[in-house]
């Protein structure tokens, strides 16, 4: 069974819409047949360790320091106009021992001032369509919780409007809230069964798409091109599927509901790439990172198993590349058509985080949370495309 540091942080990351049950069940049982099937087609091809890569340099800087309630996944950062900037860091900071209520927090990297906002009862934080979006559960109790989102100025950080995404109901049947930048000025929102697709400027819902029976949105993206919206959905019990809808009327495109060699697997994370999205799965106690390519949602299996096999992965895109980071401290970058790796390492300041926030591809960094606070990764001009 795993500590409650490491649920949480599933939690937290991923945006699950499913059970604590399940997801207990999911990460103590052995590893399900279809992640078995996935590595030993990675045993069979593609390099395995990390001497076929050279040792390039990645290097490392704290920008802003944190310890404590601080250090927290729920932050974005807003990069500066132009490389020379400094950028604007935003973070749910938890104002209790017992994580209910957090306080919005503006950090100018290039001075350090902060200014404060106001307290939400949720923990995660979204950077889309020109606004913050704060987000999540809110528990009533131990037998009702509630969904709700908060559009916030990242200048005043006033609060534009809320709204209630789902009533009280039970805990196992509401869990995960997922935002993410949609095409235009909105964002697809994914709750329940529910996508919905809202105006920003006036806080209309224009598009909405219902997943089938037994399904609840786990997490969203949309790729770089706003054409494809991508939902990860899953069972109570933890199984995964993924869907491939037309980012602006919401109109399915493709499934990998069926797809045999999900089956059995959770789906934590995605992140959209042009030409398909990176599935981040757990199974058992391992976990993977597979593209899914655009055209039907067909598996590639990339050559990436100097990774290991690791239970939480972080990846995000940028720069022409997939970037993929491991709380072990393995951090790597990779074709993200082809899944080959280009260059990977180790660096301690991601070692129990693995965390990775956004990349910045005129300043050649990305910015990451890592033991001391917010850091930038500078990764081998080789990593660039």
């Amino acid at each position: 069974m795993t500590s409650l540091k490491a649920t949480t942080k599933a939690i937290t990351n991923s945006l699950l819409a499913v059970s604590l049950a399940g997801l207990l069940a999911l990460t103590a049982g052995p590893a399900s047949p279809a992640l078995a099937s996935v590595q030993a087609a990675r045993a069979r091809g593609g390099p395995s360790t990390a001497a076929r890569f050279s040792a390039s340099s990645w290097r490392v800087r704290t920008v802003l320091p944190e310890s404590g309630s601080e250090l927290t996944p729920s932050q974005v950062v807003e990069p500066g106009a132009g490389a020379a900037r400094a950028g604007i860091d935003y973070a749910l900071v938890a104002t209790t021992t017992t994580g209910s209520t957090y306080r919005l927090r503006r950090t100018e990297l290039a001075t350090r001032s902060v200014r404060e906002g106001p307290k939400f009862p949720v923990s995660e934080l979204s950077l889309a369509a020109g606004y913050l979006w704060a987000y999540g559960p809110v528990f009533s109790g131990v037998t009702s919780v509630r969904l709700v989102l908060y559009q916030v100025s990242p200048r005043t950080l006033a609060v534009v409007r809320s709204w209630t995404l789902a009533p009280g109901r039970s805990p196992e049947a509401a869990i995960g809230v997922a935002v993410t930048a949609g095409p235009g000025h909105t964002v697809w929102v994914g709750y329940l069964r529910m996508l919905r697709r809202i105006n920003a400027a006036t806080g209309a819902t224009v598009a909405k798409v219902t997943l089938p029976a037994g399904l609840s949105v786990g997490q969203v993206a949309v790729d770089p091109a706003g054409r494809h919206l991508y939902a990860a959905a899953l069972t109570q019990a933890g199984a995964g599927s993924v869907f491939e809808y037309a980012a602006r009327s919401g109109r399915l495109l493709a499934s990998a509901r069926h797809n045999r060699k999900l089956t059995g697997l959770a789906v934590l994370a995605l992140t959209a790439v042009p030409g398909g999205v990176w599935a981040s799965l757990r199974g058992g106690m391992l976990g993977d990172t597979l593209l899914l390519r655009q055209r039907g949602l067909h598996i590639v299996v990339p050559s990436a198993a100097i990774f290991g096999w690791p239970m939480d992965a972080s990846t995000v895109y940028g720069g022409g590349a997939l970037w993929l980071a491991t709380d072990s401290g393995a951090v790597g970058c990779i074709a993200p058509s082809t899944g080959v790796v280009r260059h990977r390492t180790t660096l301690a300041a991601l070692s129990g985080t693995g965390q990775l926030f956004s990349v910045v591809p005129k300043k050649h960094v990305i910015y990451a949370l890592g033991k001391p606070g917010l850091i930038t990764i500078t990764p081998p001009p080789g990593c660039w495309a």
